[in-house]
């Protein structure tokens, strides 16, 4: 029951966690690109860039997408979207939920060993996320309570050499900043976030002037003023959380450089001597033989070999030109827009989501008044085999199903795609029952004609009297294709047989058609695609086609006449998938009973 619980929610996160990876790590990477190109300006402003960086970890796009489409819905027209922005759409999020697909019997055994493999590993993968979490949060914390020790058992300084030059320096109105006197640390750095301690060892007093002391309070003070150490643990949480992303350490690594640098450029800029500071960093990394304290503020970060040479050419980082400002605006302007206007792209086509969700219905008006068949003896049985294999035999006379879930049930009675149904019990995801109706008084000549759809009815009618099943549609945003015309134009022609009903022949991969609406073609489609697929053709009459398709790309390379399926499309049928974005109507179960055995 847990692994089921785990598989339903990975199918709702698992996309929407890798399309926010694949955004910040994207985002990260621009953030790089600008770097470089600022990279003769002042180091504070990369630092403040890598640290936007990675708090974007914690700043899923998707809440600038929803508030767009919170406040911008109502400005929507029902025209299409450009392509533009279909691609903006594919390209920021390129993951989507793969479900099961609406599957026919001979492709539901592959998706269902697929869903019984993710179950097994999803604890697995949850246990390593967690062991990696404790992990890096105990290191820290280790270091955390190293330093408060240190500051507990050491006594603060009160008068002497290195309180005159703080005060002498608080002049120039730097942060209060109080200094503990240690004989264990080897190397001066701030501890604390909001109540900034100077941990000054001993030993360094003895081996620097005042000039060099004043260089080195300094570089520490600029520190405090700049919360280098709550940047520092916001950024530690990052890694924490997401320490299986290369990028949040490589961040880190980057974080630590520019804000040395940072302090550095400040230390110059106030008319420090570069060799005297050079020495005084030198002289102070004589006396450290052990590894620096996290959450420690020090002098002796980073890459010190390049942190020297800088400071001896004297030249902090230049200040920020118009060029530089406008790079940054437009990157400001378009982080936040972007997600702003894909919201807003979601919110279009108002008309087409009160027809889908429609069509979702238990029971359109013309189906209540038919007064279709009913199936009268009907029984419900568990089924322990152990096996993945589904029987399915439904028609008007007769409804089997054997070895069946509570899920693939509902997809076959709604018609929809098992990922776009939610609320399902646990037992109604890992139970399987064989069920059998049949109708017992009916002309034979009505059963023959019922239709898909009025089968369908036929047998929400049995799920409901059985399982006393009570739901509602709802709708989602999420990744679609639109079925659209080509630029070749459509290869098919209407069917000749206007008055009779459609027929969908597959044999393999091969489909051939009759007197068939372009919804019915989508709604295929969409069992053979890993999204919805919308109907955008404009074609409004029924018509007669053949596709036939490969469903592997490495089988159709080795094949003449069984392309992929989008190259079928448009060779074939003058038709395209395109992919985009938009609000899909689901099914949500509100309540289903555990049938009673008979």
């Amino acid at each position: 029951m847990m692994s089921t619980n785990l598989q339903l929610l990975l199918e709702q996160f698992s996309p929407a966690l890798r399309n926010h990876l694949w955004q910040s790590t994207a985002f990260g990477a621009a953030v790089a690109l600008i770097n470089i190109l600022l990279r003769k300006n002042e180091a504070r402003i990369r630092y403040w860039l890598w640290l936007t960086a990675s708090l974007k970890f914690f700043v899923p796009f998707s809440f600038l997408m929803a508030l767009g489409d919170s406040l911008l819905a109502r400005r929507v027209q029902q025209s299409g979207r450009s392509e533009i922005v279909n691609v903006i759409q594919q390209v920021a999020t390129p993951f989507v939920s793969s479900g099961m697909g609406n599957t026919g019997p001979t492709d539901l055994q592959p998706a269902v060993a697929a869903g019984m493999a993710w179950s097994h590993i999803i604890p697995a993968l949850l246990i390593v996320w967690l062991a990696g979490f404790l992990v890096v949060v105990l290191l820290w914390l280790r270091s955390w309570v190293q330093a408060a020790q240190i500051v507990r058992e050491n006594e603060f300084l009160v008068q002497g050499r290195e309180i005159d030059t703080l005060r002498k320096m608080n002049s120039r109105k730097w942060p209060q900043l109080r200094i503990s006197s240690s004989k264990t640390l080897q190397q001066p750095g701030v501890y604390g976030m909001f109540r900034p301690i100077l941990i000054w060892p001993q030993a360094v007093s003895e081996r620097i002037d005042d000039a060099q002391m004043r260089a080195i309070f300094t570089h520490e003070l600029c520190h405090v003023r700049c919360f280098d150490n709550l940047c520092a643990a916001l950024h530690m949480f990052v890694e924490a959380v997401f320490w299986f992303h290369p990028m949040v350490w490589w961040l880190g690594r980057k974080l630590e450089e520019e804000r040395e640098c940072a302090c550095d450029e400040e230390v110059l800029a106030l008319k420090h001597a570069p060799k005297v500071y050079a020495e005084s960093i030198l002289k102070v990394c004589e006396l450290c033989v052990t590894p620096e304290t996290a959450l420690v503020a020090g002098v002796t970060g980073a890459d010190l070999k390049h942190r020297i040479a800088q400071i001896l050419r004297g030249q902090p980082g230049a200040r920020l030109t118009w060029p530089g400002r406008l790079l940054l605006s437009t990157f400001t302007i378009a982080s936040v827009a972007t997600p702003l206007m894909l919201g807003q792209a979601e919110a279009t086509e108002p008309a087409l989501v009160a027809a889908r969700v429609q069509s979702l219905s238990d029971m359109s008006a013309q189906q209540q008044s038919a007064e279709l068949p009913k199936y009268d003896v009907s029984t419900v049985r568990p089924n322990n085999s152990g096996s993945t294999d589904i029987h399915i035999n439904v028609d008007g006379a007769v409804f089997e199903m054997g070895n069946t879930t509570i899920r693939r049930l509902l997809q076959l009675a709604y018609d929809i795609r098992p990922d776009l149904i939610s609320g399902l019990p646990p037992w109604a995801e890992s139970e399987r029952f064989d069920i059998k109706a049949k109708v017992l008084d009916a002309d034979p000549e009505t059963l023959k004609s019922l239709t898909n759809d009025q089968v369908r009815v036929m047998a929400r009618r049995l799920i409901m009297d059985r399982f006393h099943l009570e739901t509602h549609t709802d709708t989602k945003t999420m990744p679609v294709y639109d079925l659209v015309v080509a630029k070749s134009g459509v290869k098919f022609k209407p069917s000749s047989q206007a008055g009779e009903d459609d027929l969908m022949h597959m044999h393999g991969m091969q489909v051939t058609a009759s007197n068939l609406h372009m919804k019915a073609l989508a709604n295929y489609l969409s069992r053979q695609t890993d999204r919805v697929v919308v109907d955008k053709t404009g074609l409004p009459a029924k018509y007669d086609l053949t596709l036939k398709w490969s469903p592997d790309l490495a089988q159709a390379e080795h094949s003449d006449d069984a392309p992929p399926l989008f190259t079928a499309l448009q060779d074939q049928l003058g038709l395209k998938l395109q992919p985009s974005r938009g609000p899909v109507p689901t099914l949500v179960i509100d309540h289903i009973d555990r049938p009673k055995e008979n």
